[in-house]
């Protein structure tokens, strides 16, 4: 994301305070005080009358919070992941919709996010929140509910529908955590089902998403879930999300004979990521040239001449690649290369990727010879290359 990004921020309903109470109780401790303080800054820096804030630069927000590019993105994704943020990019001009956190007991109830809380603070501590938005009971059953309808109060006459759109301030349906889980099919699921327990409430979609849930935090495939919602359905009625994840727990400690899964934020770190690449693999994905074996022999020569880490001699290739249109230079070439990072103090792989970073924000990159680069086509390009090659294997 360039530096000169525009982001505006939109907004669809005003947060209140029981909203930032479940925000700082709930979503904080999955969040981190960096991306929560990012939530809070884009909904002050809203427009709360339109909806939709003025402009900002990516280098406004980044001034703001005193943080660097990578920093943000690991934040934002955080808030994408937790559904409190949905972002739109066309070219180089992105919205930012904040979305309202769910309430204390959405929140607890949906699989994911009630699970991951558990997972990081603790049962105790979330017994100790959960008494902070627990409703005092009344006892109703010796009262009578009198209450008026509207039809006993008003009458209907020959009205006109009222037609509003749907840009109007408020509150829309909330989902929480949404799930791209491969290893499990509802539709294949919901085949194995016996014609005795199918029920209309398996096509609700509430349910489909809380199924869908449990198998992803078990890591269940459909035969998985099959057994765990026939033994969660023994009365033939519908299981609650209560008993499905009792059957859950039960059926995955007895297939598996371990403890619980637990809920973790993925490596992201591209560093590491660097350092467990081979150069030759890179080579085989990302060389455009005709022979490859060409480029293999400059890597192996370059690599017989350098002391570096494999992750310099990685975010070099991949960087020469780029530059080059997938056409490898020498290896002389990629030894100036190496000076030339080394001149601006890389000596480690996190250099390196702090060394691109700094060159993918200054206007200067492209070489005076060369035509400049639009980069607002190449959005977070080395997050791209890396995750070509790890999902992608070689050629």
């Amino acid at each position: 994301m360039r530096l000169d990004a525009k982001v505006k921020i939109l907004i669809p309903s005003v947060i209140s305070q029981e909203d930032l109470k479940v925000l700082t109780l709930f979503y904080q401790p999955l969040l981190g005080a960096g991306a929560y303080t990012l939530y809070l800054t884009l909904y002050e820096l809203s427009n709360l009358d339109s909806g939709i804030s003025n402009s900002y630069s990516q280098q406004d927000i980044l001034d703001l919070l005193n943080i660097k590019s990578r920093a943000h993105l690991e934040m934002r994704y955080k808030l994408e992941a937790l559904g409190l943020l949905v972002v739109y990019e066309n070219k180089n001009d992105y919205i930012y919709s904040l979305k309202s956190p769910l309430s204390a007991k959405e929140f607890l109830n949906d699989t994911i996010l009630g699970a991951y809380l558990q997972a990081e603070i603790g049962e105790e501590r979330i017994k100790q929140l959960i008494q902070l938005f627990r409703l005092g009971l009344v006892n109703l059953t010796e009262y009578k509910n009198v209450t008026k309808p509207f039809n006993e109060v008003y009458e209907m006459k020959d009205v006109e529908l009222l037609s509003t759109g749907n840009h109007l301030r408020g509150t829309s349906t909330k989902g929480g955590t949404e799930i791209n889980y491969d290893n499990f099919n509802y539709e294949m699921f919901l085949e194995r089902i016996p014609v005795r327990y199918q029920r209309a409430h398996l096509f609700n979609p509430v349910v489909k998403s809380n199924i869908e849930k449990i198998a992803f935090i078990y890591q269940f495939d459909n035969e998985d879930m099959y057994h765990v919602y026939i033994n969660a359905s023994q009365s033939g009625e519908m299981p609650s999300e209560g008993q499905l994840r009792l059957q859950a727990t039960i059926y995955y400690q007895d297939k598996n004979k371990k403890p619980l899964p637990e809920i973790q934020i993925k490596d992201t770190n591209k560093a590491k990521q660097l350092d467990s690449i081979s150069p030759q693999d890179i080579i085989k994905i990302h060389s455009k040239r005709d022979n490859i074996t060409v480029d293999l022999n400059t890597v192996a020569a370059f690599m017989e001449r350098v002391n570096v880490p494999v992750g310099v001699v990685n975010a070099i290739l991949i960087n020469t690649l780029k530059e080059k249109d997938g056409l490898l230079p020498t290896y002389k070439y990629l030894e100036k290369v190496l000076i030339t990072w080394q001149n601006n103090g890389v000596a480690t792989t996190e250099d390196a990727v702090n060394y691109l970073e700094r060159l993918d924000e200054e206007p200067s990159y492209s070489s005076r010879s060369k035509p400049k680069v639009d980069k607002s086509k190449e959005p977070d390009w080395l997050d791209d290359y890396i995750k070509e090659f790890l999902e992608g294997g070689s050629k």
